[in-house]
């Protein structure tokens, strides 16, 4: 049939790597499209950063000091922050489109939870952005390593 070999296209990454950067990128546009357009709160978080920030490298502080599940500690002290980001920050009809939305595109997947995932993305993307290459200060590159590895794990 004309057309068959139009609907399989293999994927075609080199490397596990190259999967990854692929897999993390589609995550980013969907963060960015989530935060920015359905919640429309770059504004507010663009606003806000440098407290934002502040209190999750506080949340950093406190889960490197705990004997275990440094990763678990981190995010059960920085969810609530993110949460708040997005109530405070949203309006409630862009809360219910966007969760809507979620529900129709991820209907497995619990809408505040995901958009708060989303949001979290965001905001370290965000601040490693805004940190650069050029960051002289070790620690502070280390501490948002830490803070982006810990986000990640949340979609997989």
């Amino acid at each position: 049939m004309a057309g068959e070999t139009e609907l399989y296209q293999p994927h075609r990454a080199t490397s596990l790597s190259e999967d990854r950067s692929t897999a993390a990128t589609v995550k980013l546009k969907r963060a960015r499209e989530a935060v920015e357009s359905w919640l429309d709160l770059a504004g507010f978080i663009d606003l806000h950063k440098s407290g934002i920030y502040k209190k999750l490298e506080e949340c950093d502080k406190l889960a490197t000091q705990t004997q275990t599940r440094e990763g678990q500690t981190f995010l059960s002290e920085s969810l609530p922050l993110i949460s708040s980001i997005i109530h405070v920050g949203s309006s409630r009809g862009n809360f219910t489109r966007a969760a809507n939305l979620i529900k129709e595109n991820w209907p497995d997947a619990d809408p505040a939870v995901l958009l708060s995932a989303f949001t979290f993305m965001y905001i370290v993307s965000k601040r490693e952005d805004s940190l650069g290459v050029s960051l002289r200060n070790n620690r502070k590159r280390a501490v948002w390593d830490r803070i982006s590895r810990s986000v990640d794990t949340l979609i997989n």
